[in-house]
C-alpha cells in the first residue's frame, strides 16, 4: 500500500496550526504582563531618576514637579497601549508570517534566553516601549551623562545629542526583568522550538512526496 503523504502533511499542518494559536495566546501573555510591569516601572523609575539628578529637582518650580507627576502617571495609566505599539508586532512574533525579519541571525535561536536576559527580539521592543519616560523627563532636564549636559544616554542610535533624531529607548544593560516576562518568554521559547521542528519535518514529507510523485511516473512509462 502506497504512502499516503497528503493525510501525513494535512495532519502535521493541522498541528503546526495548533501550535501556532497557542503561540498567539503566548505572546498575548506576555504583552499583558509587560503592560503591568511598565505601569509599575513608569513611576517608580521616575521617582528614581528625580532623587538620583537631584540638582535639576530642586531647579524646578513645585507645580512643575507636579505637572511632571501627573504626565508620568497618565503614562502608566496608558501602559497597555504602550505595550502594544513596541510589542503587537509581526517582526516580534515569528508565529504570526513563520518567519523572522532580515536582520536577526536565522542560524541562532531568537527567542533564546541566557541567564535573566530577554532574547533582543523581545528585549529591544520592551527598551522602547520603556524609553517613553524619556519623553517627559528628558524636556525638564532629566537623563543627562550630567547635569547640564546636552547628551541623552536614553536614546538608540543616530544623534544622542539632539532629541529629536533617536528613539527613547532604555539603556541598563543588567537590568533585572521580571520573572513573570522570563517565564513567559521561555514558554514562547519552547514553542518556537516545536514549530520549528515541526514545520522542518512538514518539508521533509513534502519533498518526500515529490520524490515518491517523480519515481511512480518514471516507473509507469
Amino acid at each position: 500500500m502506497a504512502r499516503d503523504y497528503a493525510a501525513e502533511i494535512a495532519s502535521k499542518q493541522a498541528e503546526l496550526e495548533t501550535l501556532r494559536h497557542r503561540m498567539q495566546l503566548t505572546s498575548d501573555d506576555f504583552v499583558s504582563a509587560a503592560a503591568a510591569f511598565l505601569e509599575d516601572w513608569f513611576p517608580e523609575q521616575a521617582r528614581r531618576e528625580v532623587e538620583h539628578d537631584a540638582d535639576t529637582t530642586l531647579r524646578l518650580d513645585p507645580s512643575d514637579v507636579a505637572s511632571l507627576k501627573a504626565e508620568v502617571s497618565a503614562l502608566a495609566t496608558s501602559a497597555a497601549d504602550v505595550a502594544r505599539a513596541a510589542l503587537n508586532k509581526d517582526s516580534v512574533w515569528w508565529h504570526r508570517t513563520m518567519e523572522l525579519p532580515k536582520n536577526v541571525n536565522h542560524g541562532s535561536d531568537p527567542y533564546r534566553i541566557y541567564n535573566t536576559k530577554l532574547p533582543d527580539i523581545l528585549g529591544e521592543p520592551m527598551r522602547f516601549a520603556m524609553g517613553s519616560l524619556a519623553r517627559i523627563l528628558e524636556p525638564r532636564g532629566f537623563l543627562r551623562s550630567r547635569s547640564g549636559s546636552s547628551y541623552l544616554p536614553w536614546r538608540k542610535d543616530a544623534d544622542r545629542y539632539s532629541s529629536g533624531s533617536s528613539a527613547p529607548y532604555f539603556p541598563e544593560y543588567h537590568f533585572q526583568w521580571p520573572a513573570t516576562l522570563l517565564e513567559i518568554a521561555e514558554r514562547y521559547a519552547r514553542e518556537h522550538k516545536d514549530a520549528i521542528a515541526l514545520r522542518s519535518l512538514i518539508q521533509q514529507l513534502e519533498a518526500e512526496k515529490k520524490r515518491s510523485e517523480a519515481s511512480r511516473i518514471w516507473d509507469s512509462v
